[in-house]
């Protein structure tokens, strides 16, 4: 398939045999005893890629819907990844673990080695006894292989951190730039994916919907239970912390719900687009938390945004606030932690598998999550009535505990972290994942929006959007 078919629905019997077959071995198995595939030559190259385990019920033997829609550009008139050829089907699974990214069939042809693994935390886990050879190692935010300093320093012959989606925060950018490895992620790919999921958050939990939904699956038909929390969303103001592509693209989605909208950030929207938006700038994120009835955090995991919802900026947003993260959020810290006895993934996966007045307001804060937001100080507000619900999609660590206490908090509507992993998204990420390792591989530059860490110093998107320092902090508490 040439570049432009990337971006065109094909059938599905365009998937290799390869991968049939692969994928028809994984139905019959326990997907949870499937943690590893490599392949069985010793290549010139070796990639290590960490993906999320399959469906329980094994691979899908088909999909919901027999296509996607054709996008030729983003918004902003980028080009979407358009690599040399595909192996993959749009819409197919391709990011979990027999899904490969799409990657094999490309790279065993050229004589490269491939390990897609799943058994990624810990001390000795099939992902560190990789390291010492791998050259690339491509990760998810929805499933983070922290790459660590410790953990580069196992890896002599690294050149580069790939991620599969947006966000490289699991990446210890200092120690990349100290040791001058590489990092780049497939911007844009799935931004407008994740800015649906906020809107979404935010009209599901301002109208209750998970308890309406819960009530009526549970038999009952109380209409009052449910709408004692149910507010309608129009006429609230809206504000998002960072107004960047997700950022944006929220604003841009509220704006007919008859919202007024609101923004901090430190670089200003086109005046024109702020104009059409009708969305007022504030210096300050605190102060435009105290005005508006929703909240919206957006920005990217750093040092500068680590910790930024705590116990005295939590103060700031009006009572009742509603808080969605679907950005980067916050647990606790390494040691309490550690004393809590957080399980690893291995041990998760088999347990698990116009205004309102002041007083009546209900504010609305969606915080894209990870390390942003203090993990108790969310409880707490939520037992109080500080914030009257919180919704997200990101935790930390991830996966979390099976007791991690945000799943079972008041007035929650969690998910895993899936909104950047839609179906849609997942044949973006892994087209530009190619993208990015025909370019190394045949010695070409990578896209300038790809990049986040070139040549030992912060670049391209990377300079746009992250500090020097490290984030990384706190992944072994996973094992």
């Amino acid at each position: 398939l040439g570049p432009s078919n990337v971006r065109a629905a094909v059938s599905l019997a365009s998937l290799n045999f390869h991968s049939r077959s692969r994928r028809s071995l994984c139905t019959t198995l326990n997907p949870s005893a499937l943690t590893t595939l490599t392949t069985t030559m010793v290549g010139k190259t070796k990639v290590l890629c960490a993906l999320y385990p399959d469906p329980v019920s094994g691979f899908p033997p088909n999909y919901a819907r027999d296509s996607l829609p054709t996008l030729e550009t983003y918004p902003d008139g980028t080009t979407l990844p358009s690599p040399g050829g595909i192996d993959f089907t749009p819409g197919a699974l391709l990011g979990s673990l027999s899904g490969e990214l799409g990657l094999r069939a490309f790279l065993e042809a050229q004589g490269h080695t491939l390990v897609v693994t799943t058994d990624k935390d810990g001390p000795g886990c099939e992902f560190e006894r990789h390291l010492p050879d791998a050259e690339y190692v491509i990760s998810q935010p929805f499933f983070p292989a922290y790459m660590t300093a410790e953990r580069m320093a196992m890896a002599p012959k690294l050149r580069a951190c790939i991620t599969a989606g947006i966000g490289s925060d699991h990446v210890d950018l200092q120690a990349a730039m100290d040791r001058n490895v590489d990092v780049c992620e497939v911007t844009w790919c799935n931004s407008i994916s994740v800015a649906e999921h906020v809107v979404m958050s935010i009209l599901a939990l301002v109208r209750n919907f998970v308890p309406a939904h819960e009530h009526a699956v549970g038999g009952g038909w109380n209409i009052a239970d449910v709408v004692q929390r149910s507010y309608d969303l129009e006429g609230m103001h809206v504000g998002t912390v960072a107004a960047g592509r997700i950022g944006r693209a929220v604003l841009e989605r509220l704006k007919p719900f008859g919202v007024h909208l609101h923004y901090f950030d430190h670089h200003a929207l086109p005046a024109d687009v702020e104009a059409a938006l009708g969305a007022k700038r504030w210096d300050s994120w605190t102060e435009m938390a105290a005005h508006c009835d929703v909240i919206t955090l957006n920005c990217p995991l750093h040092p500068a945004t680590e910790h930024m919802v705590n116990s005295s900026t939590i103060g700031c947003f009006k009572r009742g606030a509603f808080l969605v993260n679907t950005a980067r959020g916050m647990c606790a810290s390494a040691e309490s932690m550690s004393i809590m006895g957080m399980p690893s993934f291995r041990d998760t996966y088999a347990l698990t598998h116009s205004s309102i007045p002041h007083s009546t307001s209900r504010t609305v804060l969606t915080v894209p999550s990870g390390k942003l937001c203090d993990r108790d100080v969310i409880v707490n507000a939520l037992r109080t009535g500080q914030l009257g619900g919180y919704a997200g999609d990101v935790w930390f660590p991830q996966p979390p505990g099976p007791n991690h206490p945000w799943r079972s908090m008041p007035h929650n509507a969690m998910t895993p972290h899936i909104s950047g992993t839609s179906l849609s998204a997942q044949t973006r990420y892994a087209a530009g994942v190619r993208e990015i390792l025909e370019c190394y591989l045949e010695g070409k530059p990578i896209r300038e929006e790809y990049q986040i860490v070139t040549k030992g110093a912060l670049a391209g998107a990377g300079a746009h959007a992250y500090t020097a320092g490290n984030v990384t902090k706190g992944h072994d508490s996973a094992a």
